[in-house]
Order: structure tokens, then C-alpha cells, then sequence
């Protein structure tokens, strides 16, 4: 079935610095998609401060780990203006997203439901913790297996009129 996340806040401020990861270090000047596509399952990304601007979905893998690596309050920053998802979760079975900003993702008539999500397209026992999905046009989080744990994260602003079941709705006044 579709699992959708309609929205979820456990917010727990200020966030702490994280400031270190062992793993495949990734930095704002290269492509978070292709780097994640040539590396095999179960890596760790240490995915450092800045943004990254995708114009594909980042594909996880099987127990991958997408880890934020930032000095200050901001967390690193997963954006599109023409991705549809910014993390396709399909294969990503006990895969784990923590400490990033995902936002932007596209979508429309022409794709929904499927599209417009910041996290989605399958994989079970998918982890999300203290990440922030914002500004995407479906969801921050859908579509995902049994088996979804979010903690501490903040999933708000997400959603457009289009993917809202009220398209060429009325709406009446109750007395």
C-alpha cells in the first residue's frame, strides 16, 4: 500500500554541530547524485555544510547512510528546481538520513502522486533523524515501505494546491 506522512514535528532546538563522520566525505562541489550512484551498498556519505543542487534524485542504496557534517546551527542542504524526489528510498531498505535540509522537489497533475517528495519511492526500514523537509510540492516524506522511523526532524511547508485532492473544488460557507 502507500504509506503517506502527512506531517510530523518533534523539534528539538538549537540543534548541535555535528562535526565529524567516518565515511565517504562528500562536499558542495560535487554531485551528490553521481557520487551516491557509483558507490556500493551500505556507504556511509559524510555529506559536509553547503548546498547541493540536484537535478536528479539521489538513489539509496541498501543500509546506505546519508549523514549531515556542519560546524554551526544550519544543517547541509539537499535542493532541487527539477528533481521529482530528492532521495529515491526504492532500494534503500535500513538505509538512514540524518542531519540534512531537504527541499524543492517537483512535481504536478502530470506525475502525482508519485512525485513533489522530498524522501520517497519504496525501500522498508528507512530511518530519517533530525532532518528538515521544507518546501517540497507533495511531501517531505511518502511512499515509503513498513517500517519508517522519523525522529527529531521537522517536516512542514510541504504541499501544493495541485497535489491537495481539491483540485476544481467549491468550497461552501457554513452558517
Amino acid at each position: 500500500g502507500l504509506a503517506v506522512i502527512v506531517g510530523y514535528l518533534a523539534y528539538t532546538s538549537p540543534l548541535k554541530a555535528a562535526t565529524s563522520c567516518s565515511g565517504k566525505h562528500v562536499y558542495p562541489s560535487q554531485n551528490l547524485t553521481t557520487v551516491a550512484q557509483n558507490s556500493p551498498a551500505g556507504t556511509t556519505f559524510c555529506i559536509h555544510d553547503g548546498t547541493y543542487n540536484v537535478s536528479s534524485p539521489v538513489k539509496v542504496e541498501r543500509n546506505d547512510r546519508f549523514v549531515g557534517v556542519y560546524r554551526d546551527s544550519s544543517r547541509p542542504a539537499v535542493v532541487t528546481t527539477k528533481a521529482q524526489q530528492l532521495f529515491n528510498t526504492g532500494a534503500g531498505n535500513g538505509a538512514v538520513i540524518n542531519k540534512l535540509r531537504i527541499s524543492g522537489a517537483v512535481g504536478g497533475n502530470y506525475c502525482e502522486p508519485y512525485c513533489g517528495r522530498g524522501i520517497g519511492g519504496g525501500g522498508s526500514n528507512l530511518t530519517v533523524k533530525k532532518v528538515r523537509l521544507t518546501g517540497n510540492k507533495n511531501q517531505g516524506i511518502g511512499g515509503t515501505g513498513p517500517g519508517l522511523r522519523v525522529e527529531n526532524s521537522e517536516i512542514d511547508h510541504n504541499g501544493s494546491w495541485s497535489f491537495s485532492g481539491l483540485d476544481n473544488a467549491t468550497f461552501a460557507a457554513s452558517a
